[in-house]
């Protein structure tokens, strides 16, 4: 049965179909659960079937986050336990850390210090990966955290930023 669009000279004669179904979300679309603001991904990157890059550059941890990347440099343990408690806290409470990742002597901090750093923030930056959907493995992330250790610890605490400010801002 089809249906005919009003004879008065404004819309022209044709057949109208009936809807039969409701659209869906193709592959390339991203469905915001509640249609809100994603906060885990605040710069809108293109979410891809294998995930989005990351919001910053692994070699861009020196433009606007220095001091991250100093202490990261020469302290890289306090840096990977702050980054943990605080996605970890995400994970759990889905709101920003009050404690800011806490203090630098947390058993975390230690347990990086002692000889399981490469191995421990391989872990963390594919825990990063997962939270926020941003494409990668675990060969990339082995040698990040081999290779670029600072930057990479820097560049997983500027994401993690990202999310907080924006569940602060929402």
């Amino acid at each position: 049965m089809s249906h005919q669009a009003p004879q008065d000279g404004k819309y022209p004669a044709f057949p109208m179909p009936a809807q039969a179904y409701q659209p869906t979300a193709t592959e390339s679309m991203q469905v915001v659960p509640g249609g809100g603001k994603n906060t885990r991904n605040l710069k809108n990157l293109p979410v891809r079937s294998y995930g989005r890059d990351w919001s910053y550059d692994l070699c861009g941890c020196c433009n606007d986050d220095c001091g991250t990347w100093c202490l990261a440099l020469c302290f890289p343990s306090v840096i990977y336990a702050k980054n943990k408690q605080r996605i970890d806290y995400l994970n759990e409470k889905n709101r920003p850390d009050p404690e800011d990742g806490g203090g630098c002597c947390s058993a975390t901090c230690w347990g990086h210090a002692c000889g399981g750093g490469c191995c421990l923030q391989m872990a963390s930056r594919k825990a990063v990966r997962k939270r926020y959907d941003i494409s990668g493995d675990g060969c990339g992330d082995c040698l990040t955290a081999m290779w670029c250790s600072s930057c990479s610890l820097t560049q997983e605490s500027r994401e993690i930023n990202l999310e907080e400010e924006g569940l602060l801002k929402g």
